[in-house]
């Protein structure tokens, strides 16, 4: 994530970050604070790199060099973020346990449905074979598409480069024997982000069979005063059989105060 001098915030990212393959992170290290895991040398690295002289405040960090993933909660422009680097594995299987672990850790993590959530990374499969693929095997890989889409449902997150670009074919990765080509690498967004979001893109990136993504964050409408805002409710506490009952001993309560405050009301109408 970085700042410019033209207004906006500028993310960019590259799906296989490693300490020996720095080119794939668009961004000059030396003027950013850096966290970042990785596998080993060549493979599974994840990061996420903030410039200096961005309004940031890291509140906790969640990295693991073996799970793929780096989550940094951050309060950026006095608005709350959960930043996501991922790196999914290959086999549909593992990404379906990939994605349940991952769901997981963020609600371990205390996760605020306020928070503006952005997820970039390699999902390892085409969310849809007919406008992310081209060439090779087309069948859709229903499994793991099924464990991202739900993914996304639970914490209301879109693509969105398909949001701006729905019919649009573009791909970040190839091989040419045989002649293949996917969009491997994705951004995810809070749904309430999507008018923040000032373009994405797909770029060149230096030694990787990877192409970069790029999302660019609308620096003034981050500064405009925040609106009423709405409600929304967790659905995971209803699976929570303490919250349950308490709520439940509660209502008798709350059903008998509000009866003698609009007793009240009447009598001194």
């Amino acid at each position: 994530m970085k700042t410019s001098q033209k207004g906006y915030t500028n993310l960019e990212k590259g799906s296989r970050t490693s300490l020996n393959a720095p080119g794939k992170m668009v961004l000059r290290l030396s003027s950013a604070r850096n966290f970042w895991p990785h596998g080993n040398s060549i493979s599974r690295g994840v990061a996420i790199l903030l410039m200096k002289d961005i309004d940031c405040t890291i509140h906790s960090k969640f990295i693991r060099p073996q799970e793929r993933l780096i989550i940094l909660k951050a309060d950026i422009t006095d608005y709350k973020y959960t930043l996501i680097n991922i790196y999914a594995p290959n086999k549909d299987n593992d990404i379906a346990n990939f994605f349940e672990k991952l769901r997981k850790t963020l609600l371990e993590e205390s996760f605020d449905a306020d928070e503006k959530v952005i997820v970039g990374g390699d999902l390892n499969c085409p969310m849809n074979p007919f406008l992310d693929k081209k060439g090779g095997f087309s069948a859709p890989r229903k499994i793991a598409i099924a464990s991202i889409e739900c993914f996304q449902e639970e914490f209301d997150l879109v693509d969105i480069r398909r949001v701006k670009n729905p019919e649009i074919k573009r791909f970040t990765w190839c091989q040419s024997s045989p002649q293949i080509f996917c969009r491997l690498d994705y951004w995810f967004i809070s749904n309430n982000l999507q008018d923040w979001i000032k373009s994405t893109d797909i770029i060149p990136a230096l030694r990787t069979d990877h192409s970069a993504i790029m999302l660019v964050v609308d620096d003034n409408k981050l500064n405009h005063a925040k609106g009423q805002g709405f409600w929304k409710m967790n659905c995971a506490i209803l699976d929570d059989s303490l919250y349950i009952e308490e709520i439940s001993n509660l209502l008798p309560k709350a059903r008998a105060f509000f009866d003698l405050l609009d007793t009240f009301k009447l009598l001194s109408g």
